[in-house]
């Protein structure tokens, strides 16, 4: 591995203002999470115009629920769209030519962008899941954390599959609209089977579920494996292709 090229795609992600972006994003919607699990009920009792609504009595699994909802729905896909160009803008502008002719190998090519890929997601993911545990415990004090470091981890294995599916299809784009048009195609086909709950079990897309089951009781830690299995395998598999796939190109 060249890691100078790692180093230069981690401040291409500063120089272009990526970093701050999903950074920002992910926390605010972390810091949203507890307080709108926490006072939901409050909220459309005020707005219901006297309208009487009556809420279940949240708790922190409500909280954590939020937080899987905006990780695997409005910050993956702002996360996908930040990094799908990642291949194909510099295939369009040519500048790829200048960088595998500079001691980089086409396999050091695609794990960096891979790398800084999932570095760039960790960044956001870390001080989110610090800040979304800090206010849930400030709303629910001497709730049990039993399991909620695994559910979080899977969270995270799903943000990682993420990042290899979209370097992945940006291998096989020739354009960057291409590469976000395919890349949310692909979110989307992965979400369709969490629709059906027998079904979710065998998507990635189903982690945000699973994770929240697990932290509630309704589904066992054992049960989770092979979901777990099936999303590494399929990244694993998105892995290897993207580095065939781009051997085998033109450039």
């Amino acid at each position: 591995m060249n890691m100078g090229f790692i180093k230069k795609e981690v401040m291409e992600l500063r120089r272009t203002h990526k970093l701050i972006v999903i950074v920002a994003l992910f926390v605010s919607f972390s810091i949203m999470s507890p307080l709108t699990a926490r006072y939901m009920g409050e909220i459309f009792e005020a707005l219901g115009g006297g309208i009487v609504i009556t809420f279940p009595e949240p708790t922190y699994v409500d909280s954590w629920i939020q937080f899987f909802k905006n990780m695997t729905s409005i910050c993956i896909i702002v996360f996908i769209l930040s990094i799908c160009g990642t291949v194909a803008a510099e295939k369009t502008k040519g500048s790829i030519l200048l960088v595998l002719s500079k001691n980089v190998s086409r396999t050091n090519f695609i794990l960096s962008k891979i790398i800084s890929g999932a570095l760039l997601f960790t960044a956001g993911y870390i001080p989110s899941v610090l800040i979304c545990e800090y206010y849930t415990g400030l709303l629910f004090p001497g709730y049990p954390r039993d399991f909620l470091l695994y559910a979080l981890f899977l969270l995270w294995i799903l943000g990682i599959v993420y990042t290899v599916f979209t370097v992945f299809v940006s291998v096989l784009s020739k354009s960057v609209t291409i590469a976000a048009v395919l890349s949310f195609a692909g979110y989307a086909l992965m979400n369709i089977p969490t629709m059906f709950p027998e079904a979710v079990f065998y998507t990635p897309a189903g982690i945000a579920t699973i994770g929240t089951d697990i932290l509630s009781g309704a589904v066992l830690v054992n049960e989770s494996i092979k979901t777990l299995i099936i999303t590494s395998m399929l990244g694993a598999i998105m892995l290897f292709g993207a580095l065939y796939f781009f051997k085998k190109q033109e450039i």
